[in-house]
């Protein structure tokens, strides 16, 4: 089954580390969804940019709901599975 995972860039370090703000993966597991978010975007979801800001990403299960209303928003990309 299905699962949509939100990423949430955290600007650790003082910078964004992608082009988006959120970032939501449709996915098996978690672990499917970092391995996409790592080669679609060039980024580890799980690097830290500063040891003092804490992680790079946030990243949470959410329901579709959320998806459908965040993907009308600027800065957001959704990455759907066929």
């Amino acid at each position: 089954m299905m699962a949509w995972f939100r990423y949430c860039d955290m600007y650790s370090g003082g910078y964004k580390k992608t082009d988006y703000d959120y970032i939501f993966i449709e996915a098996e597991t978690e672990d499917d969804a970092d391995e996409m978010f790592e080669r679609r975007l060039g980024v580890d979801p799980y690097g830290c940019a500063c040891a003092c800001c804490g992680s790079d990403f946030s990243s949470y299960e959410v329901d579709e709901r959320v998806v459908n209303e965040a993907s009308m928003r600027d800065g957001v990309l959704v990455i759907k599975t066929i």
